[in-house]
């Protein structure tokens, strides 16, 4: 199988990364929708960060055992995309995208360095695996 994948052209290898690109964020966005607006506390606690400076992030982070790196992403595209305290489920989004872009990681650098058959199985484990559906969805 994965000679067979090696060997595609081109052309049909971006059309099945992005078709299987398509098929992980239709399945995220209708999962984060279906999910509701329920947030647990860390959701909540990670929203809030954004309320503080840079500085604060890091002085209040220093204090946690999570790593500021997240909270500082969070605030700059909140920022960047002014999100509102009232869109909460929008938030998540930015988690999805995250894992969206772990499916380009797989699409380039893994397929020049395993090839193209290794890189498609890589994506659908990705895409596939059962915590992803937990913590695609999560703000934290």
């Amino acid at each position: 199988m994965y000679n067979k994948l090696d060997n595609l052209p081109k052309k049909k290898v971006i059309i099945l990364f992005s078709l299987l690109s398509l098929f992980s964020v239709i399945l995220y966005f209708y999962a984060i929708h279906v999910d509701g607006i329920g947030l647990s506390f860390d959701e909540l606690y990670s929203i809030a960060m954004t309320d503080y400076s840079y500085g604060e992030i890091y002085n209040i982070t220093a204090k946690d055992v999570h790593p500021p790196l997240f909270y500082w992403l969070l605030k700059m595209i909140a920022s960047i995309f002014e999100l509102r305290d009232t869109e909460l489920v929008n938030y998540r989004y930015i988690t999805a995208f995250f894992y969206l872009t772990t499916l380009f990681v797989c699409a380039f650098p893994v397929r020049r360095l395993f090839g193209t058959g290794i890189a498609f199985i890589t994506a659908v484990i990705i895409v596939l695996l059962p915590v992803a559906f937990y913590t695609y969805a999560y703000v934290r």
